[in-house]
């Protein structure tokens, strides 16, 4: 099985409203993720990506359950 690839939007909405928080507690349990530029979903602030799939609204507990 492949491994799943994630990305954490650090875009400025995403930014300010977890995604570098989310970012730091991901680094800290050494989990590794590529900084992904802003991917227009604003609204939906912060989004992160597990292969194609989009967390919206996303905090770290979601991620690590969507890995």
């Amino acid at each position: 099985m492949d491994k799943q690839r994630l990305g954490i939007c650090h875009g400025p909405r995403c930014g300010d409203y977890g995604g570098r928080a989310m970012a730091e507690q991901l680094v800290e349990r050494s989990i590794a993720f590529d900084q992904l530029q802003c991917q227009s979903l604003c609204p939906h602030a912060p989004i992160a990506r597990v292969d194609d799939k989009v967390l919206h609204h996303t905090n770290t507990e979601q991620v690590l359950d969507a890995l």
